[in-house]
């Protein structure tokens, strides 16, 4: 049997350890984290956001692409496919058209056009026209870092023509759309990731193959 008093010498030796230790401990695995099994938190999909297809996307369609979240509410969510590249060029598409590249913007209704643009403020509508009194301006979605986004032909020819040439703009055939809670029950299957990042990225002329796998890789650091 060890005497009380070499047991009492020996824990004060061992207390300032287990101190120490516990300290490391906390600083390592904070209090929200612990006796849970999510480690990062991730935001909330709201307009202005991308979503990056991970690595285990089984869906053909979405594989390795990177979306921009249009918009998202509770009857559902529209976003647009910014990395695939277009080869057809939008004056095909007739009078009022552009020598934009149509890129492919998902696989929802793909015959439907759309156009991103980024402008500090909306382009003036057109002289009011006295033989067309019922027409109507087109919708115009305003998301963050002066992005602007028109959907239906009619909207992109229309716009497009008030555009000024520099600024920065895409049109797409499709879309892509989930229902009400398909994009949350998708991210809880870790099938996307969620992330904010420049506006710009939308309008990037980098190699569209190379924006996922820079995005990816970004990601990896960001969550070992």
């Amino acid at each position: 049997m060890i005497p009380a008093t070499l047991l009492e010498r020996r824990f004060a030796l061992i207390l300032p350890a287990l101190v120490l230790l516990s300290a490391l401990t906390a600083s390592a695995f904070p209090a929200a984290a612990i006796g849970s099994v999510t480690l990062r938190f991730e935001p909330e999909p709201t307009a202005g956001r991308y979503l990056v297809a991970s690595e285990s996307m089984a869906d053909p369609r979405f594989r390795r692409t990177v979306i921009l979240i249009i918009d998202h509410n509770e009857g559902g969510t529209l976003g647009i496919i910014i990395n695939r590249p277009g080869i057809i060029p939008a004056a095909t598409l007739g009078e009022g058209s552009s020598d934009d590249a149509l890129r492919f913007g998902g696989p929802v209704e793909p015959r439907r056009l759309s156009m991103l643009f980024r402008a500090p403020a909306t382009p003036a509508p057109p002289p009011a026209n006295p033989q067309d009194e019922a027409a109507a301006p087109p919708r115009l979605l305003e998301l963050p870092g002066k992005l602007r986004f028109v959907l239906g032909r009619d909207a992109v020819f229309d716009t497009h023509s008030r555009l000024d040439s520099a600024t920065p703009r895409r049109i797409f055939a499709g879309y892509a759309g989930w229902g009400p809670g398909q994009l949350a029950s998708e991210l809880r299957r870790d099938d996307w990731h969620l992330i904010d990042d420049d506006p710009s990225l939308a309008f990037s002329d980098e190699d569209p193959a190379k924006i996922w796998t820079r995005l990816i890789r970004k990601l990896r650091g960001a969550w070992i």
